[in-house]
């Protein structure tokens, strides 16, 4: 877009008697001529304002009439309270048609990545992510269409396929046979502290911790055992809950032991004047439950 516009004018000449149409420029017209400007545009009525940003007209004139601004003709700011989303680049608002034109991307795309409120300067200078097709893979002689086939077939999660194959650039004999770090794989049985587990979420599930967390202090900590990781975990908490001689780390680990409900449990514990004991709460709630299936 320029800071100045063009208007055609047609004009009728006569030549050796016949008539002749011929197309006559007139000099650019200067931005400031216009009654009407927006983002470093020019229109001659509020209602080409609407049509060319896409915006309800009433809506449109009634602002421009009610707002006060210090240029009346320009009406960049209102225009924009009205935009769907924010277009801007380099002091312009682009339409989604002139993006595409200078990404190549499609309409959706476009309009996913502004609805996760991305500018236009991010969105031009992030290519999409390109999908892999269905391929087939041939393990010992047998063919597999796609990783998530072989993943059933070698107990192997998906996404640690794809990590391998695609981003470590692995065979697929060597992605399906290299060991899997115990407690990085979700779906595979280890061992932590002297017991074997089903999966990565039965452990973190029986000492109350969060997988996300635990996942992370392993990054973080590549050179220590699982095993070190999970007890370093447990000691960081503040105190434990003693009830009927038994240690809990949580609250929601005395509810689960005992069948009472979490949250009742919790705003009673913390009524400490009524009830002398965590005991006494359960007893309470258990009689609470007998009474209600009566």
């Amino acid at each position: 877009m320029s800071n100045k516009q063009c208007n055609v004018k047609q004009m009728v000449k006569k030549t050796n008697g016949a008539k002749k149409m011929t197309v006559v420029r007139l000099e650019d017209q200067p931005l400031s001529s216009y009654p009407w400007i927006a983002y470093q545009k020019g229109f001659n009525t509020l209602r080409e304002v609407a049509e060319y940003f896409n915006v309800d007209y009433d809506k449109l004139k009634n602002a421009v009439e009610t707002t006060p601004r210090r240029q009346t003709k320009v009406i960049s700011g209102i225009v924009k309270k009205f935009l769907k989303y924010d277009t801007s680049y380099n002091g312009k608002i682009l339409t989604i048609k002139e993006i595409q034109e200078m990404t190549g991307f499609s309409k959706s795309v476009i309009e996913k990545r502004l609805t996760r409120k991305w500018s236009v300067e991010k969105i031009i200078n992030t290519p999409v992510r390109k999908k892999h097709k269905t391929e087939s893979f041939t393990i010992n002689g047998k063919t597999y269409h796609g990783l998530e086939e072989v993943s059933r077939a070698f107990g192997i999660s998906w996404m640690t396929l794809r990590d391998r194959v695609y981003h470590q650039e692995m065979s697929i004999e060597e992605a399906v046979y290299k060991p899997v770090r115990p407690g990085k794989e979700k779906n595979s049985c280890f061992w932590c502290l002297g017991k074997e587990w089903k999966n990565f979420s039965a452990l973190c599930a029986e000492y109350q911790l969060s997988e996300a967390t635990v996942r992370d202090n392993q990054k973080k900590n590549p050179n220590k055992t699982l095993d070190d990781i999970i007890l370093k975990m447990l000691n960081k908490r503040p105190y434990c809950y003693v009830v009927y001689g038994k240690d809990y780390p949580t609250v929601k680990a005395i509810a689960v032991a005992y069948q009472v409900e979490y949250q009742k449990l919790y705003s009673r514990m913390r009524t400490k004047a009524k009830y002398g004991s965590i005991e006494e709460i359960i007893e309470a709630l258990k009689n609470d439950d007998a009474l209600n299936r009566i």
